[in-house]
């Protein structure tokens, strides 16, 4: 029976995708951009993505990352804006931006309420722990492990043995990670040997051979798996 129960922030509570709109688009105003916004929010939104999967595979730094998917937006549409303060007035924004995914409040609730309960996630600290701190979900976990504080990131195995240690847990099968990626958060867990739920609301293909023990649509759909998890036992 699961006790312990790891979850993804960005894009699994979190709405990422919202709060990077909202951020990109009030920096880019605040640097005298308005025009054009929507393209490249498109075009970042690539880039990032692309940077992202640079530092789950260990090619680049996450002080490198926030600098260098700017310089490579700007220099395709010329913009003269220094990389380092853009970063730092976008992170600004985004850690203001605690909103939710869908019933994310009340599943964590749930969570929080019935097992152990760990954030794990590999985004930017000054932005996790202030998006968090603003968000109704903030005593809703027994802790948070991030990236950046450890040194590691999804899906190394290194990073979830921190996550169990914080929790003070050692049984790997009572153990269940629930995130929106599947090459952080399911290859993550599948690389350490516990089970593992793919949060796929946008009704994704999985990619084989990155297979997940479950597979949900909606967050509230977590609810009759563990019920079931917990009538087998």
């Amino acid at each position: 029976m699961y006790k312990l129960i790891l979850i993804d922030a960005d894009n699994t509570l979190f709405d990422y995708d919202k709060a990077e709109s909202f951020a990109l688009q009030s920096s880019l105003k605040d640097f005298g951009v308005i025009k054009n916004l929507e393209q490249i929010q498109k075009d970042y939104r690539a880039i990032n993505q692309a940077m992202w999967q640079l530092l789950e595979k260990g090619q680049i730094t996450k002080d490198a990352l926030s600098l260098e998917r700017f310089n490579i937006l700007f220099k395709k549409y010329t913009l003269t804006i220094p990389a380092k303060a853009f970063s730092q007035s976008y992170l600004s924004y985004l850690g203001q931006s605690a909103f939710l995914i869908k019933d994310a409040e009340r599943i964590i609730k749930y969570l929080y309420e019935n097992y152990t309960v760990i954030i794990v996630t590999n985004g930017i600290k000054t932005v996790q722990y202030s998006r968090l701190e603003k968000s109704p979900i903030k005593d809703y976990h027994h802790g948070m492990v991030v990236s950046e504080d450890i040194g590691v990131s999804k899906p190394d195995p290194t990073f979830f043995e921190h996550a169990l240690t914080l929790a003070n847990h050692r049984d790997k099968k009572s153990v269940l990670i629930i995130g929106d990626s599947l090459s952080s958060d399911i290859q993550g867990g599948i690389n350490f040997g516990i089970d593992t739920c793919w949060f796929n609301d946008r009704h994704s293909e999985p990619e084989w051979p990155i297979l997940p023990t479950y597979q949900i649509h909606a967050l509230k759909e977590i609810v009759p798996i563990l019920s079931a998890d917990k009538k087998r036992c």
